[in-house]
């Protein structure tokens, strides 16, 4: 995992495609890239489109957080919700 910081203005999703592809062609692998919210997911696709250096690699896959969780429901193990009862005895026994 990798992290970037980019300044949100009118190039933001160009500069953020251009740094995807550094690290596909890097890593001669096709990168997995999971945004926050699903807003942004069709323009960051057409900006990858765009800035694309070669048409021999593959586009990178591109999910929202939430998008990806229901893909592999199994890889993200996370509690079951506690009760009333069981979160007053954890917290008082």
């Amino acid at each position: 995992m990798q992290t970037y910081s980019i300044i949100p203005n009118q190039n933001a999703l160009t500069q953020m495609a251009e740094h995807i592809w550094a690290i596909a062609s890097a890593s001669d692998a096709r990168p997995l890239v999971i945004l926050p919210t699903a807003g942004p997911n069709h323009s960051l696709r057409l900006a990858l489109e765009n800035a694309r250096p070669s048409n021999t690699l593959l586009l990178p896959e591109v999910h929202s957080l939430a998008d990806w969780l229901a893909l592999a429901p199994d890889g993200l193990r996370l509690p079951q919700p506690q009760s009333n009862t069981e979160r007053v005895l954890q917290t008082y026994a």
